[in-house]
Protein backbone atom coordinates (compact mmCIF):
# COMPACT_ATOMS: atom_id res chain seq x y z
CA UNK A 1 0.00 0.00 0.00
CA UNK A 2 1.26 3.46 -0.81
CA UNK A 3 2.34 5.68 1.81
CA UNK A 4 -0.34 7.48 3.28
CA UNK A 5 -2.97 5.70 1.88
CA UNK A 6 -5.49 3.27 3.49
CA UNK A 7 -7.58 0.50 2.37
CA UNK A 8 -10.83 0.46 1.43
CA UNK A 9 -13.04 -2.75 0.62
CA UNK A 10 -9.49 -4.17 0.05
CA UNK A 11 -8.28 -1.65 -2.28
CA UNK A 12 -5.47 0.89 -1.53
CA UNK A 13 -6.93 5.02 -1.18
CA UNK A 14 -5.29 7.28 -3.06
CA UNK A 15 -3.24 6.77 -6.39
CA UNK A 16 -4.25 2.95 -5.97
CA UNK A 17 -7.81 3.68 -6.00
CA UNK A 18 -7.59 6.74 -8.43
CA UNK A 19 -6.32 4.38 -11.02
CA UNK A 20 -8.64 1.88 -10.31
CA UNK A 21 -11.41 5.00 -10.80
CA UNK A 22 -9.87 5.66 -14.00
CA UNK A 23 -9.96 2.06 -15.53
CA UNK A 24 -13.68 2.45 -15.05
CA UNK A 25 -14.20 5.89 -16.40
CA UNK A 26 -12.35 4.17 -19.28
CA UNK A 27 -14.23 1.56 -20.40
CA UNK A 28 -17.74 2.83 -19.40
CA UNK A 29 -16.79 6.23 -22.16
CA UNK A 30 -14.74 3.79 -24.44
CA UNK A 31 -17.74 4.27 -26.97
CA UNK A 32 -16.41 7.96 -27.45
CA UNK A 33 -13.14 6.41 -29.30
CA UNK A 34 -16.17 4.93 -31.78
CA UNK A 35 -17.90 8.38 -31.87
CA UNK A 36 -14.36 10.77 -32.00
CA UNK A 37 -13.21 8.36 -35.43
CA UNK A 38 -16.37 8.50 -36.86
CA UNK A 39 -15.95 12.54 -36.31
CA UNK A 40 -12.52 12.36 -37.82
CA UNK A 41 -13.68 10.47 -41.25
CA UNK A 42 -17.01 12.79 -41.48
CA UNK A 43 -14.82 16.09 -41.38
CA UNK A 44 -12.55 14.16 -43.53
CA UNK A 45 -9.48 14.73 -41.58
CA UNK A 46 -7.40 12.25 -42.12
CA UNK A 47 -7.40 12.09 -45.80
CA UNK A 48 -7.36 16.28 -45.54
CA UNK A 49 -3.58 14.98 -43.52
CA UNK A 50 -2.77 13.17 -46.82
CA UNK A 51 -2.94 15.78 -48.84
CA UNK A 52 -0.29 17.54 -47.65
CA UNK A 53 2.42 14.87 -49.10
CA UNK A 54 3.62 13.45 -46.05
CA UNK A 55 4.67 17.23 -44.22
CA UNK A 56 3.14 17.49 -40.65
CA UNK A 57 0.20 20.44 -40.72
CA UNK A 58 -0.53 22.84 -38.36
CA UNK A 59 -4.10 23.29 -36.96
CA UNK A 60 -4.64 26.29 -39.10
CA UNK A 61 -3.51 24.74 -42.12
CA UNK A 62 -5.14 21.39 -41.76
CA UNK A 63 -8.63 23.54 -41.25
CA UNK A 64 -8.38 25.42 -44.19
CA UNK A 65 -7.51 22.09 -46.00
CA UNK A 66 -11.01 20.33 -44.47
CA UNK A 67 -14.12 20.37 -47.38
CA UNK A 68 -16.76 22.14 -44.15
CA UNK A 69 -17.09 25.71 -44.55
CA UNK A 70 -16.18 26.85 -41.16
CA UNK A 71 -13.89 25.05 -38.90
CA UNK A 72 -13.38 26.34 -35.07
CA UNK A 73 -9.55 25.79 -34.38
CA UNK A 74 -10.11 25.28 -30.55
CA UNK A 75 -12.75 22.39 -30.99
CA UNK A 76 -10.68 20.80 -33.91
CA UNK A 77 -7.35 21.00 -31.46
CA UNK A 78 -9.22 18.84 -29.03
CA UNK A 79 -10.43 16.25 -31.33
CA UNK A 80 -6.87 16.14 -32.58
CA UNK A 81 -5.31 15.46 -29.39
CA UNK A 82 -7.60 12.55 -29.05
CA UNK A 83 -6.76 11.08 -31.96
CA UNK A 84 -2.97 11.42 -31.26
CA UNK A 85 -3.58 9.59 -27.79
CA UNK A 86 -5.45 6.73 -30.09
CA UNK A 87 -2.54 6.50 -31.86
CA UNK A 88 -3.82 7.31 -34.90
CA UNK A 89 -2.04 10.78 -35.34
CA UNK A 90 1.46 11.56 -34.67
CA UNK A 91 1.93 15.16 -33.08
CA UNK A 92 5.43 17.12 -32.33
CA UNK A 93 5.92 20.60 -31.67
CA UNK A 94 4.81 22.56 -28.66
CA UNK A 95 0.61 23.29 -27.89
CA UNK A 96 1.00 27.13 -29.62
CA UNK A 97 2.74 25.45 -32.67
CA UNK A 98 1.99 21.84 -32.87
CA UNK A 99 1.78 19.78 -36.05
CA UNK A 100 0.34 16.62 -36.79
CA UNK A 101 1.19 13.36 -39.21
CA UNK A 102 -0.67 10.54 -39.76
CA UNK A 103 0.31 7.11 -37.89
CA UNK A 104 0.75 3.97 -40.44
CA UNK A 105 -2.79 2.70 -38.64
CA UNK A 106 -4.63 5.84 -40.21
CA UNK A 107 -2.63 6.06 -43.39
CA UNK A 108 -3.09 2.94 -44.22
CA UNK A 109 -6.51 2.20 -42.67
CA UNK A 110 -8.34 4.86 -42.74
CA UNK A 111 -7.69 7.24 -46.17
CA UNK A 112 -10.53 6.95 -47.75
CA UNK A 113 -8.52 6.31 -51.37
CA UNK A 114 -6.37 3.34 -49.53
CA UNK A 115 -6.83 -0.21 -50.89
CA UNK A 116 -7.25 -1.31 -47.50
CA UNK A 117 -9.47 1.89 -46.46
CA UNK A 118 -11.99 0.31 -43.83
CA UNK A 119 -12.98 4.25 -43.23
CA UNK A 120 -16.61 2.90 -45.05
CA UNK A 121 -16.91 -0.02 -42.92
CA UNK A 122 -16.34 2.67 -39.63
CA UNK A 123 -19.00 4.76 -40.78
CA UNK A 124 -21.23 1.77 -41.56
CA UNK A 125 -20.66 0.29 -37.82
CA UNK A 126 -21.09 3.56 -36.02
CA UNK A 127 -24.53 4.39 -37.35
CA UNK A 128 -27.16 4.43 -34.76
CA UNK A 129 -28.93 1.27 -35.56
CA UNK A 130 -25.94 -0.91 -35.56
CA UNK A 131 -25.10 0.45 -32.27
CA UNK A 132 -28.57 -0.24 -30.81
CA UNK A 133 -27.82 -4.22 -30.19
CA UNK A 134 -25.31 -3.48 -27.63
CA UNK A 135 -27.97 -2.36 -25.28
CA UNK A 136 -29.70 -5.71 -25.56
CA UNK A 137 -26.57 -7.88 -24.98
CA UNK A 138 -27.94 -8.63 -21.69
CA UNK A 139 -31.28 -10.91 -23.89
CA UNK A 140 -28.24 -12.63 -25.05
CA UNK A 141 -26.98 -13.94 -21.86
CA UNK A 142 -30.63 -13.99 -19.81
CA UNK A 143 -33.25 -13.99 -22.37
CA UNK A 144 -35.86 -16.55 -23.25
CA UNK A 145 -35.01 -16.62 -26.42
CA UNK A 146 -31.74 -18.71 -26.12
CA UNK A 147 -28.12 -17.54 -26.59
CA UNK A 148 -27.94 -18.35 -30.43
CA UNK A 149 -30.39 -15.49 -31.00
CA UNK A 150 -28.77 -12.09 -32.03
CA UNK A 151 -29.13 -9.02 -30.12
CA UNK A 152 -29.94 -7.26 -33.07
CA UNK A 153 -33.02 -9.10 -34.07
CA UNK A 154 -33.73 -8.48 -30.26
CA UNK A 155 -34.16 -4.85 -31.10
CA UNK A 156 -35.18 -4.64 -34.25
CA UNK A 157 -36.32 -7.83 -35.49
CA UNK A 158 -34.34 -7.81 -38.53
CA UNK A 159 -30.57 -10.03 -38.66
CA UNK A 160 -28.04 -7.88 -40.52
CA UNK A 161 -28.09 -9.38 -43.37
CA UNK A 162 -31.65 -9.17 -43.61
CA UNK A 163 -31.47 -5.25 -43.27
CA UNK A 164 -28.46 -5.39 -45.85
CA UNK A 165 -30.16 -7.11 -48.37
CA UNK A 166 -32.83 -4.39 -47.75
CA UNK A 167 -30.27 -1.03 -47.87
CA UNK A 168 -27.90 -2.30 -51.04
CA UNK A 169 -25.94 0.70 -50.11
CA UNK A 170 -25.24 -1.02 -46.29
CA UNK A 171 -24.41 -4.30 -47.87
CA UNK A 172 -22.11 -2.82 -50.67
CA UNK A 173 -19.88 -1.32 -47.48
CA UNK A 174 -20.29 -4.22 -45.83
CA UNK A 175 -19.03 -6.13 -48.52
CA UNK A 176 -16.26 -3.64 -49.55
CA UNK A 177 -14.83 -4.06 -45.99
CA UNK A 178 -14.77 -8.12 -46.03
CA UNK A 179 -12.85 -8.07 -49.39
CA UNK A 180 -10.28 -5.87 -47.82
CA UNK A 181 -9.97 -8.15 -44.50
CA UNK A 182 -10.19 -11.31 -46.42
CA UNK A 183 -7.32 -10.22 -49.01
CA UNK A 184 -5.33 -9.70 -46.18
CA UNK A 185 -5.92 -12.79 -44.68
CA UNK A 186 -5.54 -14.69 -48.40
CA UNK A 187 -1.96 -12.81 -48.49
CA UNK A 188 -0.94 -14.66 -45.26
CA UNK A 189 -1.81 -18.29 -45.57
CA UNK A 190 -0.47 -18.43 -48.84
CA UNK A 191 3.26 -17.01 -47.30
CA UNK A 192 2.59 -18.28 -43.95
CA UNK A 193 0.67 -21.26 -44.36
CA UNK A 194 1.61 -23.65 -47.61
CA UNK A 195 2.29 -26.37 -46.85
CA UNK A 196 -2.22 -27.37 -46.23
CA UNK A 197 -2.43 -27.15 -49.92
CA UNK A 198 0.65 -29.79 -50.52
CA UNK A 199 -1.15 -32.83 -51.80
CA UNK A 200 -4.44 -31.00 -52.51
CA UNK A 201 -5.51 -32.01 -55.76
CA UNK A 202 -9.22 -29.70 -55.82
CA UNK A 203 -10.12 -27.11 -52.86
CA UNK A 204 -13.62 -26.23 -52.51
CA UNK A 205 -13.72 -22.55 -50.80
CA UNK A 206 -17.36 -22.31 -49.42
CA UNK A 207 -18.65 -19.22 -49.31
CA UNK A 208 -15.87 -17.60 -50.95
CA UNK A 209 -17.52 -14.85 -51.65
CA UNK A 210 -16.10 -13.21 -54.94
CA UNK A 211 -13.09 -15.68 -54.82
CA UNK A 212 -10.39 -13.13 -53.51
CA UNK A 213 -8.89 -16.40 -51.47
CA UNK A 214 -9.24 -18.83 -54.03
CA UNK A 215 -7.88 -16.30 -56.33
CA UNK A 216 -4.71 -16.52 -54.06
CA UNK A 217 -4.27 -19.84 -53.69
CA UNK A 218 -4.82 -20.75 -57.20
CA UNK A 219 -1.83 -18.33 -57.79
CA UNK A 220 0.29 -19.56 -55.64
CA UNK A 221 -0.12 -23.58 -56.22
CA UNK A 222 -1.06 -23.81 -60.16
CA UNK A 223 -1.33 -27.68 -59.46
CA UNK A 224 -4.50 -27.16 -57.05
CA UNK A 225 -7.58 -26.72 -58.81
CA UNK A 226 -10.05 -24.01 -56.90
CA UNK A 227 -13.74 -24.14 -56.69
CA UNK A 228 -15.66 -21.37 -54.73
CA UNK A 229 -19.39 -22.41 -53.77
CA UNK A 230 -21.79 -19.54 -53.69
CA UNK A 231 -25.12 -18.32 -53.21
CA UNK A 232 -26.80 -18.11 -57.04
CA UNK A 233 -26.75 -14.51 -56.94
CA UNK A 234 -23.21 -14.19 -55.94
CA UNK A 235 -21.93 -16.48 -58.64
CA UNK A 236 -24.01 -14.72 -61.25
CA UNK A 237 -22.41 -11.58 -61.05
CA UNK A 238 -18.54 -13.59 -59.76
CA UNK A 239 -16.09 -12.32 -61.88
CA UNK A 240 -13.69 -14.97 -63.88
CA UNK A 241 -10.40 -16.06 -62.35
CA UNK A 242 -7.78 -17.98 -64.10
CA UNK A 243 -8.46 -21.62 -62.76
CA UNK A 244 -11.27 -20.26 -60.59
CA UNK A 245 -14.58 -22.14 -60.73
CA UNK A 246 -17.67 -20.47 -59.87
CA UNK A 247 -20.22 -23.21 -58.31
CA UNK A 248 -23.60 -22.10 -56.92
CA UNK A 249 -25.27 -24.35 -53.46
CA UNK A 250 -26.15 -24.58 -50.55
CA UNK A 251 -23.40 -25.76 -47.54
CA UNK A 252 -26.45 -26.53 -45.70
CA UNK A 253 -27.71 -29.43 -48.49
CA UNK A 254 -24.55 -30.54 -50.01
CA UNK A 255 -20.89 -29.69 -51.38
CA UNK A 256 -18.86 -30.65 -54.17
CA UNK A 257 -16.49 -33.57 -53.64
CA UNK A 258 -12.94 -32.60 -52.90
CA UNK A 259 -10.04 -33.11 -51.48
CA UNK A 260 -10.56 -30.37 -48.81
CA UNK A 261 -13.32 -28.13 -48.05
CA UNK A 262 -12.07 -24.61 -46.89
CA UNK A 263 -14.06 -22.25 -44.78
CA UNK A 264 -12.41 -18.62 -44.40
CA UNK A 265 -14.40 -16.26 -41.61
CA UNK A 266 -17.49 -18.56 -42.36
CA UNK A 267 -18.13 -20.58 -39.59
CA UNK A 268 -18.19 -18.29 -36.93
CA UNK A 269 -21.13 -17.11 -38.61
CA UNK A 270 -23.18 -20.04 -37.19
CA UNK A 271 -24.08 -21.20 -34.03
CA UNK A 272 -22.15 -24.41 -32.61
CA UNK A 273 -25.37 -26.93 -34.34
CA UNK A 274 -25.45 -25.07 -37.80
CA UNK A 275 -21.83 -24.86 -38.07
CA UNK A 276 -22.35 -29.14 -37.27
CA UNK A 277 -24.70 -29.18 -39.98
CA UNK A 278 -22.06 -27.49 -42.49
CA UNK A 279 -19.73 -29.94 -41.42
CA UNK A 280 -21.21 -32.81 -42.06
CA UNK A 281 -21.54 -32.06 -45.38
CA UNK A 282 -17.59 -32.01 -45.39
CA UNK A 283 -17.65 -35.66 -44.14
CA UNK A 284 -19.85 -37.07 -47.22
CA UNK A 285 -18.24 -34.67 -49.86
CA UNK A 286 -14.74 -35.78 -48.74
CA UNK A 287 -13.08 -39.61 -49.95
CA UNK A 288 -13.18 -41.24 -46.77
CA UNK A 289 -10.40 -40.67 -43.90
CA UNK A 290 -8.31 -38.84 -47.11
CA UNK A 291 -10.53 -35.84 -47.12
CA UNK A 292 -9.62 -32.96 -44.90
CA UNK A 293 -11.29 -29.47 -43.95
CA UNK A 294 -8.98 -26.00 -43.59
CA UNK A 295 -10.85 -23.39 -41.31
CA UNK A 296 -8.98 -19.83 -41.66
CA UNK A 297 -10.91 -18.48 -38.72
CA UNK A 298 -10.33 -16.32 -35.22
CA UNK A 299 -9.04 -18.53 -32.22
CA UNK A 300 -9.84 -16.74 -29.20
CA UNK A 301 -7.27 -18.47 -26.64
CA UNK A 302 -3.33 -18.21 -28.00
CA UNK A 303 -1.12 -16.85 -25.66
CA UNK A 304 1.10 -15.68 -28.31
CA UNK A 305 -1.05 -12.82 -29.53
CA UNK A 306 -0.50 -9.24 -27.93
CA UNK A 307 -3.13 -7.44 -26.03
CA UNK A 308 -4.15 -5.34 -28.86
CA UNK A 309 -4.67 -8.27 -31.00
CA UNK A 310 -6.46 -10.57 -28.16
CA UNK A 311 -8.80 -7.40 -27.61
CA UNK A 312 -9.76 -7.17 -31.11
CA UNK A 313 -10.98 -10.79 -31.14
CA UNK A 314 -12.78 -10.44 -27.99
CA UNK A 315 -14.66 -7.22 -29.79
CA UNK A 316 -15.50 -9.37 -32.34
CA UNK A 317 -17.42 -12.50 -30.67
CA UNK A 318 -19.03 -10.00 -28.67
CA UNK A 319 -20.07 -8.15 -32.31
CA UNK A 320 -21.35 -12.06 -33.14
CA UNK A 321 -23.29 -12.22 -30.43
CA UNK A 322 -25.19 -8.39 -31.53
CA UNK A 323 -25.54 -9.02 -34.88
CA UNK A 324 -25.02 -12.76 -36.19
CA UNK A 325 -25.79 -14.97 -33.65
CA UNK A 326 -22.64 -16.76 -34.18
CA UNK A 327 -19.07 -16.82 -31.80
CA UNK A 328 -15.66 -16.62 -32.13
CA UNK A 329 -14.13 -20.04 -30.63
CA UNK A 330 -11.05 -21.10 -28.56
CA UNK A 331 -8.83 -24.10 -29.93
CA UNK A 332 -10.95 -26.07 -26.99
CA UNK A 333 -14.15 -25.32 -28.85
CA UNK A 334 -13.26 -25.56 -32.17
CA UNK A 335 -11.60 -29.10 -30.98
CA UNK A 336 -15.11 -29.82 -29.54
CA UNK A 337 -16.87 -29.14 -32.76
CA UNK A 338 -15.05 -30.74 -35.39
CA UNK A 339 -15.10 -34.08 -33.07
CA UNK A 340 -18.71 -34.11 -33.07
CA UNK A 341 -18.78 -34.52 -36.36
CA UNK A 342 -16.03 -37.00 -36.91
CA UNK A 343 -12.75 -34.88 -37.47
CA UNK A 344 -10.61 -35.62 -34.66
CA UNK A 345 -7.36 -34.21 -35.79
CA UNK A 346 -7.07 -30.97 -35.79
CA UNK A 347 -3.39 -28.59 -36.04
CA UNK A 348 -3.64 -24.59 -35.31
CA UNK A 349 -1.24 -22.47 -37.30
CA UNK A 350 -0.83 -18.92 -36.43
CA UNK A 351 -0.61 -16.11 -39.37
CA UNK A 352 0.35 -12.68 -39.46
CA UNK A 353 -3.49 -12.09 -39.31
CA UNK A 354 -6.27 -12.25 -36.73
CA UNK A 355 -6.87 -15.70 -37.90
CA UNK A 356 -5.60 -18.95 -37.57
CA UNK A 357 -5.74 -21.66 -40.19
CA UNK A 358 -7.27 -24.75 -38.38
CA UNK A 359 -6.61 -27.86 -40.29
CA UNK A 360 -8.69 -30.86 -39.83
CA UNK A 361 -9.04 -34.66 -40.67
CA UNK A 362 -11.19 -37.70 -39.39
Amino acid sequence: MARGTESINGVSAGEDDLRCEALVHKHMNSAVDAMVLRCALKLQIFDAIHRHAGRAVSVPDLAAAMPAASVHHSTLRRVLRYLANMHLLAVDGGEAEEVYTLTPASSIYLRTDSEKSLAAFVMLLTEAEMLAPFSALEACVAGKNGPDVPAIELVGGKSFYAMAAMDPAKGKVFDGAMKVMVRRTSEAVVKGCPAVFEGVATVVDVGGGEGIMAAAIARAFPTTKCVVLEQAHVVERAPEIERVEFVAGDMFVSLPRADALLFTRVLHNWSDEKAAEILKQCRKATDGDKGKVIIIDVVIDDSGDDEDVHQVKLIRDIIMMAHYGGKQRTKEEWRSLLSKVGFKNCSFTRLEAFEHVIEARP
